[in-house]
């Protein structure tokens, strides 16, 4: 019979990136573009951690509800820790 632990640590994690994002139009309704390229740094099972480089291209809708504030929807795929993710963002945006 197998024992089994809970393992309640907590996985830290840092990120240090450089965000560029690109909305064409001024319409109500514009596409837009994103690019992440930066590194992060996990806290894992590993002596002093994991460190390695991430990279996220991404793509969506903004749509403008003011001069000054908007909604916002992008996914895209992300690259990290040898691995690749499809996240999925739903934001809201403050000019």
């Amino acid at each position: 019979m197998r024992e089994w632990e809970l393992d309640t640590s907590i996985l830290k994690v840092m990120k240090v990136f450089f965000d560029l994002e690109y909305v064409p139009l001024k319409t109500r309704l514009s596409p837009l573009a994103n690019l992440r390229i930066g590194q992060t740094h996990i806290w894992n099972q590993y002596e002093d951690g994991t460190r390695t480089a991430m990279a996220e291209f991404a793509f969506g809708m903004n749509y403008r509800i003011r001069e000054s504030f908007s909604l916002y929807a992008k996914t895209g795929i992300l690259f990290t820790q040898q691995s690749s993710l499809t996240p999925l963002q739903l934001g809201i945006r403050f000019f």
